[in-house]
C-alpha cells in the first residue's frame, strides 16, 4: 500500500468513524466535522488522486466504452479502483446502506402505529446525517460526481440523492403500505376530535416530498438547493389514498349527520370541515395537496347532498 493509499484509508476510517457516530444519534463535533472535510480535501489534492486522474484521460475511451447506465449492472470493484475519486464514492454508498439495513433489521417485528413512528424518527435522524455527509464530502461531489455526470454516467449522482435513494429502496419500498395506513388511521382520529401528533405526520409527509429529489436528480451543482422536486411518490403513495380516504369519511358523515340534523346546521357543520380540512394542509400536509382536497370535500358534502337540499327546500314550502 502506498502512502497515498494510506491517506485515503485513513481519511476512509475517519468518515465512517463520524457516520457511526451519528447512527448512534451522538452529534458530531464542530472540530471533527472540520478535520474530515480538510482531509477530504486533500485527498483530491492528492498525487494518487492525480495520477488516478491522469491515468483515466489517457484511457478515456476504453473506460468510457466499459461505463453502463446502471450502477447495479456494473462492477462496483471495476469502477473503484478505475476511476479518480471513486473509491470513496462507493464505500460512502456502502456504508450509508449497511447502516440504514441495520436499523431496519433490528425493528422488523414492528407493526402498525409503531412502524409508523419508527419510520418518522428515522427519517429524521437519517436526513440530517445525509445532509451533514453531503456537506463534509462536498469535494466527492465537485471533483468526482461532477466529472461522471460529464460523461454520461446517470447512475452517479451527488451524494444527497444518492442517500435519499438508499432510504427509497431500504426504508420506503418495504414500509410505504404500513406507513401511509398508519397516517391516513391519525387522520382519521383527528377528524373524530382525538389528539395525535402532528409532528409525526409531518416527518412522513415530508420524506414522500424529499424522496422526489432522487427522482429528480439533474442539479447545476452539488450545494444547490432542489426547489421544486417532482412530487410523483407524494401524490401516488400518500395523497391519492388520502383523497379515497377523506371520500369515505365524509359520506358516511354526511348521511349520519342529515338524519339527526337540520340542512341549515349540516351547512354549519361543512364550513366547519372546510376549515379544518384547510388547517390540517397548512399544518402537515403539502400545499399543492389543498385544491383537490377542498374540491373533493364540496363535491361529497355539498354536491352530492343537492338532492337532500332541494327535498327539504320543497318539504318546508308545503307545510
Amino acid at each position: 500500500m502506498t502512502q497515498n493509499s494510506n491517506l485515503l484509508t485513513e481519511i476512509w476510517n475517519e468518515l465512517s468513524n463520524a457516520i457511526d457516530q451519528m447512527f448512534q444519534d451522538n452529534r458530531l463535533s464542530q472540530s471533527d466535522y472540520s478535520n474530515i472535510n480538510k482531509g477530504v480535501a486533500n485527498y483530491f489534492k492528492s498525487s494518487e488522486y492525480n495520477e488516478l486522474f491522469l491515468q483515466q484521460s489517457s484511457n478515456k475511451t476504453t473506460t468510457n466504452n466499459k461505463q453502463t447506465e446502471d450502477s447495479d449492472a456494473a462492477d462496483p470493484g471495476d469502477l473503484e479502483t478505475s476511476i479518480p475519486g471513486g473509491q470513496m464514492y462507493f464505500l460512502l454508498k456502502k456504508k450509508l446502506k449497511e447502516s440504514l439495513q441495520k436499523i431496519a433489521k433490528d425493528k422488523s417485528d414492528l407493526s402498525g402505529e409503531d412502524v409508523f413512528g419508527f419510520y418518522a424518527k428515522t427519517w429524521q435522524s437519517y436526513k440530517s446525517i445525509s445532509g451533514i455527509v453531503n456537506c463534509i464530502c462536498h469535494h466527492v461531489n465537485s471533483h468526482f460526481v461532477n466529472n461522471q455526470q460529464n460523461l454520461n454516467r446517470k447512475d452517479i449522482v451527488y451524494i444527497y440523492v444518492m442517500a435519499m435513494r438508499i432510504w427509497h429502496l431500504v426504508f420506503f419500498d418495504p414500509l410505504n403500505r404500513q406507513v401511509t395506513l398508519a397516517c391516513l388511521q391519525l387522520i382519521k382520529a383527528k377528524r373524530q376530535n382525538e389528539a395525535i401528533n402532528t409532528r409525526l405526520i409531518s416527518g412522513v409527509i415530508q420524506s414522500y416530498v424529499e424522496l422526489g429529489f432522487a427522482e429528480n436528480s439533474s442539479l447545476q451543482s452539488s450545494n444547490q438547493q432542489i426547489t421544486s422536486p417532482t412530487l410523483k411518490i407524494y401524490k401516488d403513495f400518500f395523497e391519492a389514498p388520502f383523497l379515497q380516504d377523506t371520500e369515505q369519511f365524509y359520506r358516511l358523515e354526511a348521511a349520519s349527520f342529515l338524519v339527526h340534523n337540520s340542512v341549515t346546521e349540516y351547512l354549519k357543520k361543512v364550513a366547519q370541515r372546510l376549515d379544518e380540512e384547510v388547517h390540517r394542509v397548512q399544518s402537515y400536509l403539502h400545499p399543492s395537496t389543498l385544491a383537490a382536497l377542498i374540491k373533493k370535500v364540496e363535491e361529497v358534502l355539498i354536491r352530492d347532498q343537492l338532492e337532500v337540499f332541494t327535498n327539504a327546500n320543497i318539504l318546508k314550502h308545503s307545510l
